[in-house]
């Protein structure tokens, strides 16, 4: 058999493993049947020689780390284009072991979420924390309106009379943004 023919075997409909150096096809979680026992087994994909099994794979802080590594590496997710195609990458020692971003990241207090604090920075200890749905949709890419600060001064311009559609264009917002700060739905 020709090498291009026994990659092609390895393939499984054009979907491949997400860890770079491995062209088998997909299997679940984004990787192929040996990566994947590696996910299951040890946290991470690309685990070497540990020999112990952290018991953690239910929790909801794997399902979180496991999901930050698919938007990052695995092309094949639905979220890669807002995270690994933008350039957003996990840094090396969290990529390589759960148990180091757990223990770097503490347990994920109920009802929050992960969030890079700068929202074009890469997933690493200084730059992520626990957060609420609130918190998050204020740290997003098309919010201009990231400050207190912004939304008090919104405030006083529009008690002061400046038309919202005014406003938002000063801030270079959208209307909605700016009618949902002035009526009070947003930055209290």
């Amino acid at each position: 058999m020709k090498p291009k023919e026994k990659e092609n075997q390895n393939k499984s409909n054009g979907k491949f493993c997400s860890v770079n150096v491995c062209d088998r096809g997909l299997y679940l979680r984004g990787c192929c049947v040996k990566h994947y026992q590696k996910l299951l087994a040890y946290g991470s994909p690309l685990a070497g020689s540990e020999r112990f099994k952290h018991g953690l794979s239910k929790t909801k802080e794997f399902g979180i780390w496991t999901h930050m590594i698919q938007r990052c590496y695995n092309v094949n997710c639905t979220g890669y284009k807002y995270w690994g195609g933008r350039g957003i990458k996990v840094c090396r020692r969290w990529r390589t072991s759960f148990i180091t971003f757990l223990k770097d990241m503490g347990k994920c207090p109920k009802g929050l979420t992960l969030e890079r604090i700068n929202n074009d920075g890469n997933y690493m200890p200084k730059n992520c924390k626990w957060a609420t749905q609130k918190d998050q949709a204020r740290n997003r890419r098309n919010n201009v309106i990231r400050s207190k600060k912004d939304a008090d001064e919104i405030r006083k311009l529009r008690i002061l009379g400046l038309p919202i559609k005014i406003i938002a264009k000063k801030f270079s917002s959208s209307i909605p943004v700016v009618g949902s700060i002035v009526e009070g739905r947003n930055w209290k």
